[in-house]
């Protein structure tokens, strides 16, 4: 259901942002191409109170984005073809391509509510469809997939709050480049002592090691690449015949919304010409107002995106907390103390996540390879996530219900398609 749901997505949000926000679209390529021949800012044409502000702060030229991106699509390339990947080099021109549309749609959305559209699910179909029956360039696409992704996406977001936050355009592009290289060390570096610290008992990635390095993700993506590449795409197809139709579900839909959004209006002009005024003022209290002002605060790409944040196992209590903050920050402060959040909301929040990350870091030093090795603190606040049946499920040891006696659920395995 949650692939599914994911389809869905992408054609709704794919043509719901091309569509709804072309005009900006359209003076932002056609500013990209300007300011490159021209060799203009990229503030160039703007003039709103932080734009004018970071004029002062020289801009980053287009070509240092593009020595970056030639950087990386060489080296993806060679990779793919020096070392047995079996993932031919065309498959990156491939990821390139999609991505970028993909990406796009995805930073508006960023943009305005700090969601995007999770596109790691389009990364393991797309392989199982070039790739039948290969789990190997299953593997390799949606690595390079997830970096395009989280790259692009991630950058454009801390350049969202450099801007807010009145930061050199500069020193943000060396800030991240030297983070990303610095941080190509950092992950070897924490696998050699995952290896070596978590891993005494030959358990690191399973359900039972003793420190819960269960290494979830990596699981995940381990059985995505089963399903998708060694059992292929066309054959999940087969096994759930409506995934495809869900791209053309979202597409429908967006044709929908849109429109509602370009001819509801209109038919409500026109009702209230062809209705007498009591009847209208009656249609108009009842229903077109309600709706007029739930209609014009809901923009459907962040509420989809919302919906599949929620979707999976979670446990809800990690999650409530954040509808709480969100209300208060975005509702309550932003409409009663709005000065101070368009001074000090982002700088609050980017402030919060290093803390968190340095915090962290103190805890991990400290109480792992530390002083404080073997030191334990048993509180309600460390327990209360290991008392209920979210916790027998993280360790694979809850079932709603019981296993059959053959021992699995659904078809039999001979009755599996195997059309490679």
């Amino acid at each position: 259901m949650k692939t599914g749901a994911n389809f869905v997505y992408y054609t709704f949000s794919v043509l719901y942002v091309f569509i709804r926000y072309w005009r900006p679209l359209k003076k932002a390529f056609y500013g990209l191409f300007i300011n490159l021949i021209k060799r203009r800012s990229t503030f160039y044409g703007f003039d709103d109170g932080n734009t004018r502000l970071m004029k002062r702060y020289k801009d980053v030229p287009e070509w240092w984005y593009g020595i970056i991106f030639a950087t990386g699509f060489a080296v993806s390339i060679i990779a793919c073809e020096a070392w047995p990947t079996q993932t031919p080099w065309w498959s990156i021109i491939g990821v390139t391509v999609i991505g970028t549309v993909l990406t796009i749609p995805w930073v508006i959305i960023e943009s305005i509510a700090n969601t995007g559209i999770q596109l790691n699910v389009i990364w393991q179909l797309l392989p199982g469809l070039w790739f039948p029956g290969k789990p190997m360039p299953q593997l390799v696409i949606v690595m390079l997939g997830g970096a395009f992704e989280q790259m692009a996406g991630n950058f454009a977001h801390d350049l969202k709050y450099a801007h807010y936050a009145r930061l050199p355009p500069r020193a943000v592009f060396r800030g991240h480049i030297l983070a990303t290289v610095v941080n190509c060390f950092v992950y070897c570096i924490m696998l050699e002592l995952m290896l070596e610290w978590f891993n005494n008992d030959a358990t690191l990635c399973r359900w039972d090691n003793e420190a819960f390095m269960v290494c979830q993700y990596a699981n995940s993506v381990y059985s995505s690449t089963i399903f998708f590449g060694a059992f292929g795409t066309n054959n999940m197809f087969v096994l759930y015949p409506v995934l495809p139709y869900c791209f053309l579900i979202g597409a429908l839909l967006a044709a929908v919304w849109l429109g509602g959004e370009k001819y509801l209006p209109k038919l409500r002009r026109s009702l209230s010409v062809k209705l007498d005024a009591k009847k209208f003022s009656k249609l108009d209290q009842f229903f077109w107002s309600p709706a007029t002002s739930l209609f014009q605060t809901l923009n459907p790409a962040i509420a989809l995106s919302g919906a599949l944040a929620w979707a999976g196992n979670n446990n809800l209590s990690y999650a409530t907390l954040g509808i709480y903050i969100a209300w208060f920050f975005q509702y309550y402060l932003k409409r009663r103390y709005t000065a101070w959040w368009g001074k000090y909301a982002y700088l609050l929040f980017a402030g919060l996540n290093v803390g968190v990350a340095i915090s962290g870091l103190i805890v991990t030093l400290v109480f792992s390879f530390g002083v404080g090795k073997g030191v334990s603190f048993s509180w309600w606040g460390n327990t209360v996530q290991r008392s209920g049946f979210d916790w027998d499920m993280y360790n694979q040891v809850g079932s709603l219900e019981p296993l059959p006696e053959s021992g699995y659920f659904g078809i039999a395995p001979e009755n599996y398609p195997t059309k490679w």
